[in-house]
């Protein structure tokens, strides 16, 4: 709908900014795409960020660009002249009487009852409206002679900042755009400004620097946030399955798991045509957690089984038939709940669909590493238990005796 209204609206010459759709306004984590030029010299910065616009703007993979150096009102400025030096006024002198002609002063309050009634004095609307009625104000020196403003000051018209940004102590102008389309990868359009752009503005205009921002930045911050607090939260949880289970093999082979889930939210993305995002790694977290759910039940129910006397191998074949109906119909259902926003192209939708396709195609590939990967690894850790244990000892051990649930059953009957 937004690009249909951008094909059917006309030129408009004289917007400042012209954006259609989402975003329009703002975005909660920033522009999909959006560079920060900073540094002290305005007018290279200015010309440096008209060229990043000019380049963006030529990209059919990018729409709405647009620049943070937002522009006020015109002003004048005014600069006394060496006239006026000699007559003994300076710019605060002669600013006084302009303002006081043509904003006000005030002059008399009067009391009207519990009212204060406030008199200003000023020049009439009809003569204060004209660049040329300006000019020829009376400007009075401090001997109480007469002359025009335009014999004291020189006048300069600007145009004003109407926001004034700073990043790291210096003048920021930061270049934003949207995507063209949801299937347009962000960060591979910034890889390629980055490589292509950027290194002809900073050749060209050396006291300009860049850096990325917008949803790239928070993207990086939730992974700096992710490698601070990841690995204290892996170890606890790593903690509290050797605690559960008494193995710390058990636990190293639940964590080996994890690699092959990010195999499935890989593919899912592959599959869906949906680039990696700030919220798939949400979505990552979840499915994480699920994991490692499904994982501790199994490893759990086997246990069960070696400690009630049945041996290993057929232990290990009946826990993964009694498994696989509820992980199985847990992947099902989830899926299933998760398939209509998948497959939503509303825009709504498309900030959900990150997490939905990890969890989903997470699940489904997950499936697999629960009920043939995981059986498959503890398999080989009771041959390699049972390989140290012959290395070590004389007498030869069954494969259920070197497990760790067995030899804590066996512990517990000893005390």
């Amino acid at each position: 709908l937004s690009n249909r209204m951008r094909e059917l609206t006309p030129a408009i010459p004289k917007a400042e900014s012209l954006v259609f759709g989402i975003g329009a306004t703002s975005a909660v984590f920033g522009k999909p795409v959006s560079f920060a030029l900073y540094g002290r010299n305005m007018e290279e910065l200015r010309a440096a960020k008209e060229v990043l616009k000019r380049k963006m703007s030529q990209r059919e993979d990018l729409k709405d660009v647009s620049d943070s150096d937002q522009l006020g009102v015109k002003e004048l400025i005014l600069t006394p002249t060496s006239q006026a030096e000699l007559l003994g006024m300076n710019l605060g002198m002669i600013m006084g009487q302009v303002r006081a002609g043509f904003f006000g002063e005030e002059v008399q309050s009067l009391q009207r009852g519990e009212d204060e009634v406030k008199i200003w004095l000023r020049y009439p609307r009809n003569e204060r409206s004209r660049m040329d009625q300006l000019m020829s104000m009376s400007i009075n020196d401090p001997r109480g002679n007469t002359y025009y403003l335009k014999d004291l000051v020189e006048i300069e018209e600007r145009t004003g900042s109407l926001a004034i940004n700073h990043l790291e102590g210096r003048r920021e102008i930061r270049v934003e755009a949207n995507v063209a389309n949801i299937n347009v990868s962000a960060p591979g359009v910034i890889a390629e400004v980055e490589a292509q752009v950027i290194p002809e503005i900073l050749e060209t205009y050396s006291s300009v620097d860049y850096s990325v921002e917008g949803q790239n930045r928070s993207s990086f911050k939730l992974l700096e946030t992710m490698a601070l607090a990841g690995p204290i939260i892996m170890l606890f949880i790593f903690s509290l399955i050797v605690l559960n289970f008494n193995s710390f093999s058990q636990a190293l082979i639940v964590f080996s798991l994890f690699p092959f889930a990010l195999i499935g939210v890989i593919l899912g993305h592959l599959i869906q045509g949906v680039s990696l995002n700030i919220f798939s790694f949400v979505g990552t977290i979840a499915l994480i957690g699920v994991f490692v759910n499904n994982s501790l039940v199994f490893i759990s129910t086997l246990n069960q089984k070696l400690q009630e006397g049945v041996n290993w191998q057929q232990a290990l074949r009946e826990t993964a038939e009694s498994r696989f109906r509820p992980i199985l119909l847990t992947t099902i259902t989830t899926v299933a709940g998760l398939g209509p926003l998948i497959a939503s192209s509303s825009i709504g939708a498309q900030f959900l669909k990150g997490p939905a396709i990890a969890i989903a195609y997470g699940l489904s590939f997950g499936l697999f590493n629960v009920l043939l990967l995981l059986p498959a690894l503890l398999n080989v850790s009771n041959g390699v238990r049972i390989g140290l244990h012959n290395l070590f000892n004389r007498e030869k051990a069954s494969p259920e005796q070197v497990e760790p649930a067995v030899q804590a059953l066996k512990y517990q009957i000893q005390e």
